[in-house]
């Protein structure tokens, strides 16, 4: 089965009613019917929370993430491993800790990363949908 990474800013764009949130729903549809499956980093857990609980509330923030769980995205969790990768991601790439961690676990997961982030586009190694 083919897996897919969602990064922060497609699950943003869908809670956030933005222009982008069909496409991403579609992709989330794909997951909850089994064609795909659904991965995020623990990185992006953390984001959302943080994001989700600033713009509105905590209360969405855990709404949000349970219906993530609920529909069968899966966490990937950050071991050594992969913390050792997404160091290497940094310093080989220029993106930030938690992009680092969003691409090393699409390495990781040999997955597609789904992202509206341009700072993703044209690196190596992973194919990039959304941007």
């Amino acid at each position: 089965m083919s897996r897919i990474v969602f990064d922060t800013s497609v699950i943003l764009a869908y809670s956030n009613d933005q222009p982008e949130g069909d496409e991403v729903s579609g992709w989330l549809r794909k997951v909850s019917a089994g064609e795909w499956q659904g991965l995020i980093s623990a990185a992006t857990v953390t984001e959302i929370f943080d994001l989700l609980s600033q713009e509105h509330s905590e209360e969405l923030a855990i709404i949000l993430l349970e219906y993530l769980k609920d529909i069968g995205i899966g966490v990937v969790e950050i071991d050594e491993g992969l913390a050792r990768l997404a160091g290497e991601l940094m310093s080989d790439c220029g993106l930030g800790t938690t992009d680092s961690l969003v691409l090393a676990t699409a390495l990781k997961e040999k997955a597609v990363l789904y992202t509206l982030d341009d700072s993703f586009e044209g690196l190596g190694g992973v194919d990039v949908i959304g941007i």
